[in-house]
């Protein structure tokens, strides 16, 4: 028998019910109308799970609801891959891809959530990309080629679509970038 929660979580949007970024496998994306309607399951599943839900807002990430009591000290003494290391993952893609379309930020969230949070908080020491020729070594370094690389460029494209949009020359519901995956 099912408790009345249980019974009203079964009635929610296969949005809200399955995670938005699938790779991972950790954090959810969800549409701000949409929380909006389940606000109530929505802060139970986060305060539970203790994993953060992104709200985003025509295609682009806007708030991430995190669980209350989650501050640097708790992330920064996780020793490998925990709801920490996804809450992080998040963080750093909105601090570096702001503006990014939901597929190139759920690609990056994918990525940074893949490296351990020892080899995250490497990233604590980027203010903002582009970054200096020292930052990009010293980050290489402690995470890869690979990683620094495709931030970079995505971060590039980023701003070469906002460009484009600045000079009428993009139209995002024309375009459907959210069907490409980086």
């Amino acid at each position: 028998m099912l408790t009345k929660r249980q019974a009203k979580k079964q009635e929610l949007p296969e949005q809200i019910k399955s995670p938005g970024i699938q790779s991972a496998g950790f954090v959810k994306n969800i549409k701000i109308s949409e929380a909006r309607k389940h606000i109530k399951d929505l802060v139970h599943e986060v305060s539970m799970t203790g994993r953060p839900v992104v709200l985003s807002h025509r295609d682009t990430p806007e708030v991430i609801v995190i669980p209350y009591g989650i501050n640097k000290s708790t992330v920064l003494n996780q020793p490998e891959y925990t709801p920490y290391s996804e809450f992080m993952a998040v963080m750093f893609t909105k601090k570096f891809l702001v503006g990014a379309s939901m597929s190139i930020f759920e690609a990056q969230v994918r990525e940074f959530a893949q490296l351990p949070t020892q080899k995250l908080i490497a990233f604590l020491e980027i203010e903002s990309l582009p970054m200096s020729n020292e930052q990009r070594a010293k980050l290489k370094k402690a995470v890869g080629d690979k990683i620094v690389e495709r931030l970079e460029k995505r971060r590039e494209i980023v701003d070469d679509i906002r460009k484009a949009e600045e000079e009428g020359l993009y139209d995002a519901e024309e375009h459907k970038t959210g069907m490409m995956r980086l």
